[in-house]
């Protein structure tokens, strides 16, 4: 039997630099290195193995390849694969902190059975379009994790941790989502009766760095990936398609000021400008799907499959 308390989960496609980063930050770590390993899964890009040498010669590494089926896939992959008691997953894009392995473990010899969910920094504050991405990350996690309130919690997966033996049995992330496959899985979590664990002291910083394009096209495929996911959701517990009240995005547009962001005007702007590019998302995606449906005969390239968004 293994004794490793953890393997970290690391899905990855074609950012080899990002990758490097991460790895060395996890090489840094204050955790007995013998007591963790790292699996990253290469979701169909180029091989990684000469890009990352030379950070991975301080841990223990293993690098799993597939064909390109999208991070929720690879995150089943890694998570199949693992070997330690408790599995962490992060993103490659993420530099986890140096205490980032010994906080979850705290927490998760606390509560061995619940979902731990760590605290995510965006590290590109220079970068407003990264700065507005972590902006609603941050008022979405925030408002869904009100204890006050009656709602499905969530953690982003780019810092979870759990059980092995709780991922199993939960079937892991559904690999059909293009986007919203974290959302559904805190989902399936809370609807087996299982706990959440906020872990504050677990954090990692996050460098996505993006332009307005590609923070458009981020919020695009979200728009995309909440169709699906609602319609799993009636599927499976009835619930319908809603639209959050007024306050919900009243709050998240005043998000920036009430934590004195230097930009916060900017980053309200750009979070009306994502938010337009979420509906058109979804618009598409319920339009697509609906002329999908209408058709006797399509072909493949008429039907677009979903971005597989890192």
């Amino acid at each position: 039997m293994s004794d490793l308390a953890f393997s970290v989960v690391i899905p990855t496609f074609n950012r080899h630099e990002n990758l490097a980063r991460c790895l060395a930050a996890l090489a840094e770590s204050t955790f007995n290195r013998k007591r963790f390993e790292v699996i990253v899964v290469n979701d169909g890009g180029a091989d990684p193995q000469q890009a990352i040498a030379s950070s991975t010669q301080a841990l223990n590494v293993r690098i799993l390849t597939q064909t390109n089926r999208g991070p929720g896939a690879a995150r089943n992959h890694g998570g199949r694969c693992a070997r330690g008691k408790f599995i962490a997953f992060t993103d490659d894009d993420c530099m986890p902190d140096a205490d980032w392995l010994a906080s979850l473990e705290r927490s998760l010899n606390k509560k061995p059975d619940a979902l731990h969910g760590g605290r995510t920094v965006n590290s590109l504050p220079e970068n407003p379009f990264s700065e507005t991405s972590q902006s609603l990350v941050d008022y979405v996690h925030r408002y869904y994790n009100d204890a006050s309130a009656k709602r499905t919690r969530f953690f982003a997966s780019n810092n979870i941790a759990l059980s092995a033996k709780r991922f199993e049995k939960s079937g892991g992330f559904d690999e059909l989502l293009c986007a919203a496959e974290d959302r559904d899985f805190c989902r399936t979590w809370n609807q087996l009766g299982w706990s959440f664990q906020y872990v504050p002291e677990a954090v990692i910083s996050h460098a996505h760095r993006l332009t307005l394009r590609g923070l458009q096209k981020q919020h695009f495929t979200y728009g995309r990936g909440a169709l699906p996911y609602w319609r799993k959701a009636s599927k499976t517990d009835g619930s319908s398609i809603k639209v959050e009240p007024f306050a919900f995005y009243a709050g998240m547009l005043t998000h920036p000021f009430s934590q004195k962001a230097p930009n916060a005007a900017l980053i309200s702007a750009l979070i009306v400008v994502s938010q337009i590019a979420n509906a058109a998302g979804f618009g598409y995606e319920a339009f697509r799907t609906w002329r999908s449906a209408g058709a006797t005969v399509e072909t493949p390239t008429e039907v677009p499959a979903p971005s597989r968004s890192y």
